[in-house]
C-alpha cells in the first residue's frame, strides 16, 4: 500500500505504534476476543467462554467496540440470561462530553421497546439521544438483545459517573421493576445526590401532606425540590441524623436558614417549609 499525504503537512508518525495498530486491525474480532478473555479469565476458562460467545457478536458490534469491552458485556449478558431479567450498565465513551454517557441494556429474548424504557429514563432528568441495537446469538441460548442508548442530562449539566453511576443504575432498576414510581422525584438522584429510596421518602412525605389538604400539586413540589436540591439533601440528612441509629451527624439549623434565604419564589418557600414542618412532626419510622 502506498499512503499519500498532503504536501507540506506530512504528519509525524510513530512507526512502531502504527505497525502495532495495523497488526491489531488485521486480526479478526474473535481472535482479539480470545486474547482478552484469556487475560481476564485465564487460558482454560477463557477458551470455555469463547466457545459460547466467540460468534455471538454481529459485525455492527465488532466495528464499534473493542474486544476488552466485549468481555465486560459478556459478563452482564451472562447474568441477564441466568436471571432472565434486564441488566444495565453505564460507561462514558471516549470523547463524549461530561453531560453524556452510554446506557447499555442487556435483555434476554428481545429488545426493550423504547416506549417502555425512555419515559422511565426521562424521570431521572435525562434524555435519550440515540439507540444502537445489537442482537447477540449465544450458543445454546435464546437470542439476547444489547441496546446501547446515548443519554444526556436534560439541562446539560455534567454527570460524574464515578460518583453517581451506581445510584443512577439502582434508581433505574427500581423504576423498571416497579419498586419506585416513575415521576419527577427521581430527578433528585442526580440533582441532589440522593438514592432512589431517599427520593421515595420525599415522595411519601409529599403524599402525606396532600392527604391533609396541602394546596400544591405533585409537579410543583417536584420542581421546587429540583430547583433547590441542597434543601432536598438537607431534609434527608436531617431525617437520617434523627432516626438512623448508625448516623452520628448533627443537624445544621444555620444551613437550613441560609437555604431558605436564597429561595425567591414564595410558593417554593411554602413548599419547603411545609416539608420541614412534617419532618419535625415525625416521631418514628420503619424506613430501615
Amino acid at each position: 500500500f502506498i499512503i499519500a499525504t498532503t504536501p507540506g503537512k506530512v504528519p509525524v508518525v510513530d512507526t512502531r505504534m502504527l505497525e502495532r495498530a495495523l497488526a491489531q486491525a488485521s486480526r479478526s474480532f474473535r481472535d482479539r476476543l480470545s486474547e482478552s478473555l484469556a487475560t481476564e479469565h485465564g487460558a482454560a476458562d477463557g477458551a470455555r467462554v469463547l466457545a459460547r460467545w466467540g460468534d455471538a457478536f454481529p459485525g455492527s458490534y465488532a466495528e464499534r467496540y473493542t474486544a476488552s469491552g466485549a468481555v465486560q458485556d459478556i459478563r452482564l449478558a451472562e447474568r441477564a440470561l441466568e436471571e432472565g431479567a434486564l441488566q444495565l450498565s453505564l460507561e462514558r465513551p471516549g470523547g463524549a462530553p461530561p453531560s453524556c454517557f452510554a446506557l447499555k441494556l442487556y435483555n434476554p429474548g428481545g429488545t426493550v421497546a423504547l416506549s417502555d424504557i425512555v419515559p422511565l429514563i426521562e424521570t431521572l432528568g435525562l434524555r435519550v439521544l440515540e439507540e444502537i441495537p445489537h442482537e447477540l446469538q449465544v450458543l445454546d441460548a435464546l437470542a439476547l438483545a444489547l441496546q446501547v442508548l446515548k443519554v444526556a442530562s436534560a439541562d446539560g449539566s455534567a454527570i460524574d459517573l464515578g460518583a453517581r453511576g451506581p445510584a443512577l443504575l439502582e434508581a433505574l432498576s427500581a423504576i423498571w421493576e416497579g419498586r419506585a414510581e416513575a415521576d419527577g422525584f427521581n430527578r433528585l438522584v442526580l440533582r441532589a445526590g440522593l438514592t432512589w429510596r431517599e427520593a421515595w421518602l420525599l415522595r411519601a412525605m409529599f403524599k402525606w401532606c396532600r392527604q391533609v389538604g396541602f394546596p400544591f400539586s405533585q409537579g410543583a413540589v417536584e420542581d421546587a425540590l429540583s430547583a433547590h436540591p441542597e434543601a432536598a439533601r438537607w431534609l434527608i440528612d436531617t431525617f437520617n441524623h434523627r432516626f438512623d441509629p448508625e448516623d452520628e451527624g448533627a443537624e445544621d439549623e444555620a444551613a437550613w436558614a441560609a437555604l431558605l434565604d436564597r429561595v425567591e419564589n414564595p410558593d417554593e418557600d411554602r413548599i419547603l417549609r411545609r416539608l420541614r414542618t412534617l419532618l419535625d412532626a415525625v416521631l418514628r419510622t420503619n424506613f430501615w
